[in-house]
């Protein structure tokens, strides 16, 4: 193997793992996005879970939950 083919291939190891490292970076932007997303989409469940219980106590006390 001459050090031509040498350099060649490693140019094309490095454009390679660059465009890897760019699929890589997208991919975990939308992963960030979604998690965002489903986070703020369960803490409002949350809330109205915790209004629910607040409400609906069959002995007409009610709970409270306090936060953490």
């Amino acid at each position: 193997m001459s050090f031509t083919d040498r350099i060649l291939n490693t140019v094309k190891t490095v454009v390679l793992l660059e465009d890897r490292l760019t699929s890589l970076t997208k991919n975990v932007d939308n992963l960030k996005s979604k998690t965002e997303h489903t986070l703020a989409n369960h803490e409002s469940r949350l809330t109205r879970l915790e209004t629910i219980i607040e409400l609906t106590r069959s002995d007409g006390t009610t709970l409270r939950l306090t936060p953490p």
